[in-house]
Parts: structure tokens; C-alpha cells; sequence
């Protein structure tokens, strides 16, 4: 077996989604709770509504039924941040967090592009976009594919579009109402084996706990969509984490980094030498025993006991004089015995 890294380290995403609702003081919002959350970065996704889907789709009434007859093509158009409103919000990210972008049309990449991201992602649902895949491999930044709702043929596919040195998988079940018996994390450690790329998992599960499974198999990059607010209007905040999920989640994963970081050989370990409750077998005496016995096997036993010598040692007290007279069951120290 391979011994792990001297320190096994996670990348942690924020995902905004569409969670700011179309509102650049919300999104600023949320990159302040990724921030005091202990994120790495945030992931923005960004669209140009009319870029990105045709005019059919956009009549299409919106699909989660909340909005009366409302069409998708207005839900989406009021979730639009425009250009200065993604400048500020890198701005703000700039020192503190990396900035992903997740453009999803050539219009909404050319907005991003132009404040100079960390790195792109390429969603599920833009997965086969072969023009956006080959902008966003021209830029060299960093790539995180969502690899959601396709094959393995279709990862390969996109994985060479978007420049595969630069490409990290991340795993992702993209579906509504993904609970963690649906997650399929077996594909963390089947993605790397299969691809030899980086793996992450984006989790569109509810809760805090997958996410850790997900780094404990493998995945080096955890993403996850959260808002200020579940109770907010749109169709992602009641699935999303809130800002104590995030926090705990954070706070999970890094002590998850150093649980299974290191290769040192097994020792007592500084929490077992600190422990109060320290009892362990010790040789102590087998009957009532007077000083100046010479002490044998005989008048010695073992129990558990908070202090005394390891049985390990019993050869180096057979023979010596007890200075000290010893009731039955006392552990034996160097100290009762002549030197």
C-alpha cells in the first residue's frame, strides 16, 4: 500500500448557482460567507440567457411550477449579473478566494474572460459544448470538469477538448433530490483510475457528511452550492447548504486533512500522552510482600492499572530487593525496588 502524502489537502468551492437571484449585492453577499467560511473559492456560473438557449426553450413555462405562468426565459433573464457586477464581485474575491468561472454560452465566457478568472469550470449541462470547451482550453487556465449526467466516452471527449494537462473531473450525480444513497461515490476513486486525471465531486446532496466520504475515497477538490437564506424565493436555496452548513462542512474536511495526512510509523501519539485516563497492564504484586525480598515471577502479576512498570520489563525487576514493604495488588515502579 502507497503511504499517503506528508499532507493530504482539499480544495473547497462555493457554488453561488443562481442563489443571488440576479442581485449583485446578494452575490457580494455570498462571496463573504465563502470567505468566512474558510473557502478556497467560488464557483459563479453565468449565462446570457439569450446565448445560451433557443427561443422555444425560453417560452417553456418555468419548471419548478412556483412562478404561475411565468416562462423559463424570464426566471433565467432575472438571474443575469451584468459585467460590472461580476467585476466587483472578482474584485472582492481577489486576495481572499480563487474565482471560478462557469461560463455557459461564448457571450457569458467573453464576460468573464475579461476579469481574468483563477480557473473555469464547464457544468454538466454544457458539458458537449465544443466551442466553449475549446475557448475556455485556449485561456491555459485551470479546468474543472462537472462530470454529471453523461458517459465516460463523453468525459474523454470533453477532457481532450478543454486540454486534459490542465483538467481536474469533478463528480457530480446532476439530478433533483439526490440523497447520499444516490451519490455513487465510487466513481471519486473509478474517475481517477480510469481518466489518471485530478478528481473533486460536486455534491447537489442535502447534507455535510457526503462531501467528507467523497475526500476520505480520493476527491481533492469538494464543491458544494449555498445561500445566505433557505427560505429566499428561487428554486435552489431550499437545497442549498446555509452559512452553518458550509462552515461545518468546511470544519469537517479540515479535520479530515489532518487525520489522514502523513506517513510517519505508529507511535504514541501526542493526544495518548496526554490522556488522563492513561491505565494500562503494569506488573504489580502478586501478594503481600516485605522489604528486602528478592523479588521472583511468583510474587508478580499483572493488571491494569494507572502507573507501573510494562510486564515488557519484567526481567529487569526479577532479582532485585523491594525497598519498601508492598500490599497485595500495588503496581511495582523503579522506585520500590533497589537500583
Amino acid at each position: 500500500m502507497n503511504s499517503h502524502a506528508a499532507r493530504e489537502t482539499c480544495r473547497i468551492f462555493g457554488n453561488l448557482g443562481d442563489n443571488h437571484n440576479g442581485d449583485p449585492e446578494l452575490a457580494k453577499q455570498l462571496v463573504g460567507i465563502a470567505i468566512s467560511a474558510g473557502c478556497d473559492g467560488v464557483v459563479l456560473p453565468h449565462r446570457r440567457v439569450a446565448s445560451s438557449y433557443t427561443r422555444e426553450a425560453l417560452l417553456q413555462p418555468a419548471p419548478d411550477g412556483a412562478h404561475g405562468t411565468t416562462t423559463l426565459g424570464e426566471i433565467l433573464q432575472a438571474k443575469e449579473l451584468s459585467s460590472q457586477a461580476i467585476k466587483e464581485l472578482r474584485d472582492m474575491c481577489t486576495g481572499s478566494l480563487d474565482f471560478i468561472a462557469a461560463p455557459h454560452d461564448l457571450e457569458s465566457f467573453e464576460d468573464l474572460q475579461a476579469v481574468e478568472p483563477d480557473a473555469y469550470q464547464i457544468e454538466a449541462p454544457v458539458l458537449g459544448h465544443v466551442p466553449l470547451l475549446k475557448a475556455v482550453a485556449s485561456t491555459g487556465r485551470p479546468v474543472f470538469l462537472v462530470a454529471g449526467a453523461c458517459t465516460e466516452d463523453e468525459i474523454d471527449a470533453a477532457a481532450a477538448f478543454a486540454g486534459k494537462d490542465s483538467v481536474t473531473l469533478l463528480h457530480c450525480v446532476y439530478a433533483k433530490g439526490v440523497d447520499p444513497a444516490s451519490t455513487a461515490l465510487w466513481c471519486v476513486p473509478g474517475l481517477a483510475e480510469r481518466f489518471q486525471l485530478p478528481v473533486g465531486y460536486f455534491g447537489l446532496e442535502q447534507d455535510i457528511y457526503t462531501p467528507v466520504a467523497a475526500f476520505a475515497l480520493g476527491a481533492r477538490v469538494i464543491e458544494k452550492v449555498f445561500t445566505s437564506d433557505k427560505h429566499l424565493a428561487g428554486p435552489s436555496h431550499a437545497t442549498s447548504l446555509d452559512r452553518d452548513e458550509l462552515r461545518a462542512m468546511v470544519a469537517s474536511l479540515r479535520g479530515i486533512e489532518q487525520a489522514i495526512s502523513g506517513d510517519a510509523p505508529r507511535i504514541l501519539l501526542p493526544a495518548e500522552l496526554e490522556s488522563t485516563q492513561d491505565f494500562r497492564p503494569s506488573l504489580v504484586a502478586a501478594c503481600d510482600l516485605s522489604a528486602g525480598v528478592t523479588l521472583d515471577s511468583s510474587m508478580l502479576s499483572v493488571k491494569i492499572a494507572p502507573h507501573g512498570i510494562s510486564p515488557k520489563l519484567i526481567e529487569q525487576i526479577v532479582g532485585r530487593r523491594l525497598v519498601y514493604d508492598l500490599q497485595a495488588d500495588t503496581p511495582i515502579t523503579f522506585a520500590v525496588v533497589e537500583a
